[in-house]
């Protein structure tokens, strides 16, 4: 097969929807001829990733060219597919897949040819049919994919072995979905993330990773890579890859009747109602207030800060806050709340894959964070010292810890006056219960008590070091300088 080169021409501004105009700017043929053999591997990777090119990709790879929000919110499939993962038991058909795929898998073959037949082969018995088929407007073809009317929704690209000097697969993969895109004009005048799971074999290795198209093309690792080579007696191995090989057969039935059916819908909707696929897909929540009442749909409006999963949204002309995490503390933030001490607390729903999505008050325009305070020359009013040990000292005796009371998590008025609210229970919880996450973030410019470490427990001690901190750094010299 011809080898690629990465010579596509961006799509005129005209032909994308505004939500959906690539911002990544790929060389043409006159600029620079880039292989996909020899771009698609770690050393030339970085080749596109100058002062005149935006990545070429959204990924992790560097860390720095990481996407804001993962693809499992951009499209729910990736959670559900990541969930069964994780939790699913497996059936007789994946014990089956599974075996098979292992013992063909763990061979050796004399070419990526042979290996890629075996593959595909082994597939085919379990239901996943793969076509080698070719990228419109190239000469390329990938080493299997899955289509709907041109829509790419599974993708499997493969490497001989560990070491080889073949193209990297999951890289590989994306320049395919990419090409497949945007040689598809009308494809970007529907307002879809256009969901595809990917597969990719390195030798005896199997792993998964999902792509999503907004501005740009998303790729995300989904899982642990599986060495197919195991031994027998690796029950947990063998059951885990059961787990995964079930959860592609599933996804892969999903993703097809994502774009038989709902994709058809967004191509039917007028411009106003068409959801921006740079924002989450989940915009729906149940109101608290009211179990009873009917759901709440949200229209997102602005994501305003990169470094983190806060969106703004109004809910029939209400202004709303939403945030996304995977661990936070429902009961604390309504405790607060209810004493007037954080933002009312609208919607609380349990996502798939351990999301958590929190719609609350939208207070921004009347509060301000108090590390900001002295930037923008706001007033504090004179009884904040009190307001803010009064308001720990509340949410403590009712049983809780917050765990991140730093002053960025303290919002003030903006107008000088009383009032305080605590926001992000992200890490609160139980006292004596909650734990410290994974790298918790500190040093020489965010400081915090000793003991305050990963997976250490959170103590309401460390609250009250926290705050007297916040008090000294913030408060006591304001009102010292008057």
């Amino acid at each position: 097969m011809r080898e690629p080169h990465i010579l596509v021409r961006v799509p005129s501004i005209a032909s994308c929807p505004p939500q959906q105009t690539p911002d990544t700017q790929i060389p043409d043929a006159e600029d620079e001829e880039l292989h996909l053999g020899r771009f698609a591997t770690s050393s030339e990777i970085k080749t596109l990733r100058t002062p005149t090119f935006e990545p070429l990709f959204r990924c992790n790879r560097p860390h720095t060219a990481a996407p804001p929000i993962p693809i499992t919110l951009l499209h729910p499939e990736f959670n559900l597919f990541l969930e069964e993962c994780d939790w699913r038991q497996p059936s007789k058909e994946d014990n089956a897949f599974a075996l098979e795929l292992a013992r063909e898998m763990s061979g050796f073959f004399d070419g990526d040819i042979d290996r890629r037949a075996s593959f595909l082969r082994v597939c085919e018995n379990h239901g996943l049919s793969f076509a080698a088929s070719k990228i419109k407007g190239t000469e390329y073809r990938t080493d299997g994919d899955m289509r709907y009317n041109e829509l790419i929704y599974c993708l499997a690209e493969q490497t001989l072995e560990m070491g080889s000097e073949s193209a990297e697969p999951v890289f590989k993969a994306g320049i395919y979905y990419m090409y497949n895109i945007r040689g598809n004009p009308e494809f970007l005048k529907v307002y879809s993330p256009f969901p595809c799971l990917g597969v990719y074999l390195i030798g005896a290795t199997l792993g998964f990773f999902g792509l999503v198209f907004t501005d740009n093309t998303h790729i995300q690792v989904l899982g642990p890579a599986l060495r197919l080579d195991y031994h027998h007696t690796d029950v947990k191995l063998r059951r885990m890859t059961s787990r995964y090989l079930g959860a592609f057969r599933r996804s892969t039935e999903r993703l097809r009747k994502y774009y038989e059916t709902e994709y058809p819908k967004l191509k039917s909707l007028d411009h106003p109602s068409r959801p921006d696929p740079r924002f989450p897909c989940y915009n729906r929540y149940t109101p608290l207030v009211d179990s009873a009442a009917e759901e709440c749909e949200i229209t997102y409006t602005k994501h305003p800060r990169p470094d983190n999963l806060v969106f703004f949204g109004k809910v029939k002309d209400v202004a709303v806050c939403i945030k996304f995490t995977t661990s936070y503390s429902k009961e604390a933030h309504l405790h607060c709340a209810s004493l007037g001490l954080a933002p009312k607390l609208l919607g609380f729903e349990e996502l798939p894959n351990g999301w958590c999505m929190v719609v609350m008050d939208r207070i921004d325009d009347e509060y301000i964070g108090l590390d900001d305070t002295w930037s923008n020359s706001i007033p504090l009013h004179i009884g904040l010292r009190d307001s803010i040990t009064n308001a720990l000292a509340s949410l403590h005796q009712a049983g809780y810890v917050h765990g991140d009371f730093r002053a960025a998590n303290v919002m003030v008025r903006r107008d000088g006056r009383e009032g305080l609210m605590l926001i992000d229970f992200d890490w609160a919880g139980r006292d004596g219960e909650v734990c410290y996450p994974m790298n918790v973030n500190s040093g020489r410019d965010l400081w915090r008590p000793e003991g305050s470490v990963d997976e250490a427990p959170i103590l309401g001690g460390h609250d009250v070091e926290m705050v007297q901190h916040v008090l000294d750094a913030y408060v006591i010299p304001y009102f010292k300088d008057r």
